[in-house]
């Protein structure tokens, strides 16, 4: 599976051209990259990684698989196909001079009749540092003590995000943070945002 870039001068991010961040295990069972093994993918803004992982739902299900991919200045647009009778596109931009990747999914209904459905957003985290890298010494997995230790996960109400944090160490002297958030249509009769908690993979734990 080709993979591809949509950057700004702050941040970018690195996925595959079905629409995931991290390729199916039985294409590349490292994930993408070799720097840090298998952590290259996701969303960045030098030198950090921020996420690891984007996936939406929609009535519960993760969105299908890209059929088709359009690359444009700046900007990726993932093209999936039509299921529970909405068109659904997804397209992924880093604009220049913030630190940000925005996400816009867009579901279309083409029958006449009103449709209803729940539209999910799952995060994972990856606070970890550009460099080292997994064969230097010191290496990206040695870091911490214990190695990788889970990023921690809370709900920001006066932001309205999911916000992952990693406190200061002696590798990075300040904190890191990764903020998630929605913005909906207005035009959308009925729509929230809401927190339904936060889970760690048990590798991680």
């Amino acid at each position: 599976m080709k993979r591809y870039v949509a950057a700004g001068d702050r941040a970018y991010v690195v996925g595959v051209q079905n629409g995931s961040l991290v390729p199916d295990v039985s294409l590349n069972k490292n994930g993408i990259g070799w720097h840090i093994t298998g952590q290259m993918g996701g969303v960045w803004v030098h030198p950090i990684k921020l996420l690891h992982q984007l996936q939406f739902f929609l009535n519960d299900s993760p969105l299908p698989a890209a059929t088709k991919f359009v690359s444009g200045e700046g900007y990726v647009r993932l093209e999936m196909p039509s299921t529970d009778g909405l068109e659904i596109s997804e397209t992924q931009f880093a604009p220049d001079g913030l630190p940000v990747v925005l996400v816009g999914v867009q579901l279309r209904n083409p029958n006449p009749r009103v449709a209803s459905f729940t539209l999910a957003i799952e995060a994972e985290s990856e606070l970890i540092p550009a460099y080292p890298w997994s064969f230097s010494t010191p290496s990206s997995e040695s870091l911490h003590d214990p190695p990788n230790p889970p990023d921690q996960a809370s709900f920001d109400s006066t932001l309205g995000a999911l916000q992952f944090f990693q406190t200061a160490t002696q590798y990075n002297r300040i904190a890191w943070y990764a903020l998630v958030s929605a913005a909906l249509d207005p035009q959308d009769r009925e729509t929230g945002f809401q927190f339904l908690g936060a889970s760690f993979p048990p590798d991680r734990l």
